[in-house]
């Protein structure tokens, strides 16, 4: 990716799929275009009429990607779908506004409206992206707590581990690197930190 170049907002999730939509999905996938991305939908409707096989195969495949991406993070992670379908519509809105500005190069009025939206779009992309990574920094601030924690207490560690390996039980049945139970005072900044959600608000 070139510097300066705009990062999409996706979540991290595997690569996208190549099938097409089965005819269930697609009837949810267009009622979701329809709703929300307005301007693709139009962009298909003009394809089908134009009745171009190839094209609308892939306009299909491309939201249906996007559908799925979205689809990946709504049940897990709702206040990162939200965030993520608002840059998607942002997109959409920015995408009609080009094109319409490429057909009317000289506009400077034209010009300057999708600047604005370009702008609206990049900063919702930056916002998502800092609330990523602060989500990260703290999980990771909880782990370097648990392990803290698990080195001041490596000899209660390594008894568990050997009572668990020498028992009758079955090997498959034996878990590897539990954490034993404790019979002290906990440290205060270890598993016991709050944990901030996907739904917390998003840092300025």
């Amino acid at each position: 990716m070139r510097p300066g170049e705009m990062r999409p907002g996706r979540p991290e999730a595997p690569p996208a799929r190549q099938d097409p939509p089965s005819d269930a999905e697609w009837e949810e996938v267009a009622k979701f275009a329809q709703e929300n991305l307005p301007n693709r939908w139009k962009m298909y409707e003009e394809v089908v009429q134009a009745k171009r096989p190839n094209a609308i195969e892939a306009i299909k495949l491309r939201m249906a990607n996007r559908y799925r991406a979205l689809q990946r993070t709504r049940g897990d992670n709702p206040g990162v779908y939200r965030a993520l379908l608002e840059q998607a519509k942002l997109e959409d809105d920015v995408w009609a506004a080009v094109r319409d500005l490429r057909a009317n190069p000289g506009d400077t009025g034209m010009r300057e409206s999708v600047r604005e939206k370009i702008k609206a779009l990049v900063r919702a992309n930056l916002d998502e992206r800092t609330r990523r990574i602060e989500n990260m920094k703290a999980a990771l601030e909880r782990e370097e707590g648990r392990l803290i924690d698990d080195r001041e207490h490596e000899e209660q560690l390594i008894d568990t581990q050997m009572e668990q390996m020498t028992t009758d039980r079955p090997m498959a049945d034996r878990p590897m690197g539990d954490r034993p139970p404790r019979t002290g005072p906990r440290r205060p900044d270890a598993a016991d930190a709050p944990r901030q959600t996907q739904d917390d608000p998003a840092p300025k």
